[in-house]
């Protein structure tokens, strides 16, 4: 009896061992995350006309304590790269309390911060919602994490995706709405590019009329970023200055086809993104 009672408290010391270091410890690996499907009816679809799309929740159970500024590498720790790459982010949620409520998390994508918020002393859920011109991961999302400063005790951090319909097809249909590349141009002085060429645009693409061209943009010193069209009367819309790295969106109105527009530069860039909105 007192060899069976000596077992239960190894055991049961163990258990609690385990547990502390569950607590103290490290972002769980990829193994061990939490993947579940919601189907709650509380998100808006929007052009949700494909089946199979409603939200995917992917939760990792962090419950580890951070203090000064600390960064949490969110495509690592939900393992979002195997198996989400093309999905569409619509929001990510935070479950973490700070030391006196003095601190703050902060959603960078890409290196740039989209949303900062103060969390509470006591625990509380902060949602962060991405920018809706770059929410497609593995395409225009190619780094994200929260950055936070304090002292925080975090349990859980989840990311809800939907299927998205500009990663190509989705049961077997191909959205005909937008066109969107990730792309590594330099140009240098003033230069002139097709932008069917620069998204590799088929024929049926190319003869529908644009309504937003959207564009990342990276200039070392300064330049400017007009869209044209290839009418012998060329007219072009208001020029863009690009300092640094900036968005830059374009609003046509549908007045041009894709296969008539023309990205016109001046100065030394680097072109990271186009998207065309029809």
């Amino acid at each position: 009896m007192n060899f069976k009672k000596a077992i239960v408290y190894t055991c049961t010391f163990a258990s609690l061992i385990g547990l502390v270091g569950e607590v103290q410890g490290k972002v769980p690996d990829k193994s061990r995350l939490n993947i579940q499907h919601d189907y709650n009816n509380d998100y808006d679809y929007g052009y949700n006309d494909f089946k199979n799309t409603r939200p995917i929740r992917l939760n990792a159970q962090v419950n580890r304590r951070f203090t000064g500024s600390s960064t949490i590498k969110l495509r690592q720790v939900l393992n979002m790269d195997n198996n989400y790459r093309g999905y569409k982010l619509t929001k990510i949620i935070l479950v973490a309390q700070t030391d006196a409520g003095r601190g703050h998390a902060t959603l960078v994508v890409n290196g740039r911060s989209v949303q900062r918020e103060r969390v509470a002393r006591h625990s509380s859920r902060v949602t962060f919602s991405p920018n809706p011109n770059e929410d497609i991961i593995g395409q225009e999302i190619r780094n994200m994490e929260i950055q936070l400063n304090g002292i925080f005790d975090v349990t859980k951090v989840t990311a809800v995706l939907e299927k998205s319909r500009t990663s190509g097809h989705d049961n077997g249909r191909i959205d005909h709405r937008q066109l969107a590349k990730r792309v590594n141009i330099s140009v240098y002085a003033n230069s002139l590019l097709k932008l069917s060429n620069i998204l590799n645009a088929d024929h049926r693409q190319s003869q529908q009329r644009v309504n937003t061209v959207i564009m990342d943009v990276q200039a070392g010193v300064r330049g400017e970023v007009e869209i044209c069209n290839n009418d012998y009367y060329r007219t072009c819309t208001r020029g863009q200055m690009v300092r640094g790295t900036q968005q830059l969106r374009f609003n046509l109105h549908q007045s041009d086809t894709l296969g008539k527009l023309m990205v016109k530069t001046q100065g030394n860039m680097n072109i990271k993104m186009v998207k065309v909105l029809f």
